[in-house]
């Protein structure tokens, strides 16, 4: 069955690499002696297993991109019937309606997942998937309209709407507001995808400088692994107490980089381990054996 494939291969690359960090990062916090301060035992621990983790840095994403591929199947078959303007109108409407309440879906998220979180419990605003539907049409439009690659014209109308909303954001219409940060919510998070846009847009001037694209693509493809990398790494410099928001701007931008050198690191060896795993399985099969 062509969806059953579909799910496996989704959930076969992402719970994998999951399961493999909550692996690590338990070590982690065994290890550092961190568990009653994070206030974590055995039932955090199945949960983190399969995505929920409010406990360990920026593993919202995890939960998010999980609900995504479950719901994925379900909004393409919508963009085939009703066609993208219609699916981008809808999910932007929704993706209003869950920020401007916000703190409806908070509160929701504490009375049924529990308090257990950073305060003061955006985390389950950040994983409540439907808020993030317009981001996914988005990206199936520009998937099938234009292959992933904007046109000049629309790349122009992309950065342009995208740079109105930077403007707008800070003007009296929004800052002079009691429901300001609201409106503002909901403005950022429909600028998200022009923005986008524009940068894929305007990637198509970089073709000459053919050692910088071979390099952006190649994150590209390890962009899940170089993500989790840099989320254990992050996590392990924060079970020793260090905290990098504190740092000055040009420490923060320092540590940027760290980051991402050290969860490249790791993508890559993980990669190898993947590969050498799949040969010795293969070996011991036989070659002939599906």
């Amino acid at each position: 069955d062509r969806l059953a494939r579909w799910y496996r291969a989704r959930f076969r690359r992402i719970l994998f690499s999951l399961w493999s960090l909550a692996s690590a990062w338990w070590l982690a916090v065994l290890y550092f002696h961190r568990a009653s301060a994070l206030h974590v035992g055995w039932p955090e621990a199945l949960a983190t297993y399969v995505g929920f983790a409010p406990w360990m840095g920026t593993s919202w994403f995890i939960a998010v991109i999980l609900q995504l591929v479950i719901v994925f199947p379900a909004l393409k078959w919508v963009f085939d019937r009703v066609g993208a303007l219609p699916l981008l109108v809808l999910t932007f409407a929704l993706c209003a309606l869950c920020c401007w309440n916000i703190f409806v879906i908070i509160a929701a998220g504490k009375a049924i997942f529990g308090n257990n979180v950073p305060k003061p419990g955006w985390y389950y605003a950040w994983i409540f998937s439907p808020r993030v539907f317009f981001n996914v049409a988005a990206g199936m439009v520009v998937a099938r309209r234009w292959r992933g690659r904007p046109t000049p014209v629309v790349t122009l109308l992309a950065v342009a709407l995208a740079v109105l909303g930077v403007v707008i954001s800070r003007s009296p219409l929004i800052e002079g507001q009691f429901d300001g940060p609201l409106r503002k919510l909901i403005l950022n998070a429909f600028c998200d995808a022009p923005l986008t846009i524009g940068l894929l847009g305007l990637f198509r001037y970089l073709a000459p400088f053919t050692t910088l694209t071979r390099f952006l693509g190649w994150c590209g493809l390890y962009s899940w692994g170089i993500y989790l990398g840099h989320l254990l790494v992050h996590e392990i410099f924060y079970l020793q107490g260090f905290a990098p928001e504190r740092l000055p701007e040009n420490g923060r931008a320092i540590y940027a980089l760290v980051l991402f050198a050290l969860g490249t690191v790791l993508a890559v060896a993980a990669e190898a381990a993947d590969r050498t795993a799949r040969r010795a399985t293969l070996a011991l099969v036989g070659p002939g054996t599906r």
